[in-house]
């Protein structure tokens, strides 16, 4: 870890979350319908990759909860 200018900690290495978000068939049968993966990047901000599967995923909207400066 290392401190930044402004006083932030900026990691050395990228760390990774990752979420299973499953969705269970009418049949009851619980299947990965998301997986969220969420990277810290090494120049500040975040990565995010969505994986779907497109058997049960008809769509994914994205929409920012906050606009504007960090």
């Amino acid at each position: 870890m290392a401190d930044r200018s402004d006083g932030a900690l900026v990691l050395d290495e990228p760390l990774v979350r990752t979420q299973l978000l499953p969705y269970r068939l009418p049949s009851g049968k619980e299947v990965p319908g998301l997986v969220v993966e969420i990277e810290n990047d090494l120049n500040g901000g975040v990565k995010v990759r969505v994986f779907t599967d497109a058997n049960v995923v008809s769509g994914v909207t994205v929409a920012p909860l906050h606009q504007g400066d960090r």
